[in-house]
């Protein structure tokens, strides 16, 4: 036992790897009593920050459509704030593709297939939590069936896939305004021809 060798119960604890920390899932973060392994991934750098987010203890970011990570405050804060190079918000930092949205996760993918299972564990965990905007009327959220979270009717089923898409609601809106405009100007000319 590592006591025989001088080591305090802390001091042998922390030699033994979190196999919580090490599949993302440790709840006890920073003051876990067990040793959060960051050797393997020593190089790993934040691509807005440039420090290891295993060594800060922070989750990573995980854009939705790549691979590049970031510390999840950072790219949380740069999709906030922006840049002066990008006024677009949900782009990757790094190679400015189409990001809808971010995953934070204390587990670092490996590969593709591995960022796409982390991103569906996320997306699925949230579509069973209620969508604070969806009222029950198809349309009530404005995110529509790109909601992430749950659109549940009165009868227990989620009726996102029958919503519209953001961009259809946004097209409705917009044939609404046009039709609003040219009747505004119809009564105008009609005003004026009239008098």
């Amino acid at each position: 036992m590592l006591f025989a060798i001088g080591l305090s119960r802390e001091e042998a604890l922390k030699t033994i790897p979190c196999q919580h920390f090490a599949r993302g899932q440790c709840f006890f973060g920073e003051h876990c009593a067990l040793l959060h392994e960051v050797e393997a991934d020593k190089d790993l750098a934040c691509g807005i920050c440039f420090e290891n987010p295993r060594a800060k203890d922070q989750k990573f970011g995980i854009p939705s459509n790549c691979n590049h990570i970031f510390c999840y405050p950072c790219l949380m804060e740069w999709r906030k704030d922006g840049s002066e190079e990008c006024t677009a918000r949900h782009v990757c930092p790094t190679c400015r593709k189409q990001s809808n949205f971010v995953v934070p996760s204390y587990r670092l993918p490996k590969s593709d297939e591995d960022r796409l299972s982390i991103v569906a564990e996320h997306t699925d965990k949230l579509a069973k939590i209620p969508c604070k905007h969806f009222d029950g009327e198809l349309g009530s959220c404005m995110f529509g069936s790109d909601c992430l979270f749950g659109h549940i009717d009165e009868d227990g089923n989620d009726v996102k896939n029958i919503d519209r898409t953001m961009q259809e609601m946004y097209e409705e809106r917009e044939a609404g305004r046009e039709v609003m405009i040219f009747e505004i100007r119809s009564t105008f000319v009609g005003l004026f021809i009239s008098s």
